[in-house]
């Protein structure tokens, strides 16, 4: 992929690239240390709050990598380069898995009330993304699937987490209502 720019002065930019702080060491009386990799996102909406910073409403559009990076002024602005995944080999193992992971997720949030999947089709890229959200991963979990080139070793991460939560329910079920445990797909 070619390289861009991510972060820094996004004012009137459509686009904006975030990294996670890495809780290595940082650079003395430099700004924290930022993991390398991290994802861009076209802007829906922002709102300036009363502190000078910003909410912003992303959908994500790639995943980056930080090749280099400009001193803050005031943000933080890097040049970077769009890391393509890996995708399936067969449009069947695609099919196959999409299905299953969407099937396994939407009985665990029926479950757990967690929040819904997007009701449109979504990339095999954003489903992960919005199931690995909604199933707790910690910031580190997510950057590990952020950071996975394979498509099919990121669902095989999240199929993983969500048989790990069919077995938490599984275990609870005795003390909770009926509908705790999700008997159509949990093992």
């Amino acid at each position: 992929g070619g390289g861009g720019r991510a972060g820094g002065g996004w004012r009137g930019a459509r686009r904006v690239g975030r990294a996670r702080r890495d809780a290595g060491p940082s650079v003395p009386d430099g700004p924290p240390a930022s993991y390398r990799m991290g994802g861009a996102g076209e802007i829906l909406e922002s709102e300036q709050l009363e502190d000078g910073r910003f909410n912003m409403l992303l959908e994500g559009r790639f995943r980056f990598r930080v090749l280099d990076e400009a001193p803050p002024d005031p943000y933080r602005t890097a040049r970077v380069e769009e890391m393509r995944s890996v995708q399936f080999s067969e449009p069947a193992e695609r099919e196959r898995t999409v299905d299953a992971a969407t099937a396994l997720f939407r009985e665990i949030a029926r479950a757990l009330e967690l929040p819904p999947l997007p009701e449109q089709a979504l990339s095999p890229e954003r489903l992960a993304s919005e199931i690995a959200l909604r199933l707790r991963h910690t910031p580190p979990e997510l950057q590990q699937i952020l950071e996975t080139a394979s498509l099919p070793a990121r669902f095989e991460t999240l199929l993983g987490r969500a048989l790990g939560w069919c077995g938490r329910l599984h275990l609870l079920a005795p003390f909770g209502p009926a509908t705790l445990v999700p008997r159509l797909l949990c093992p």
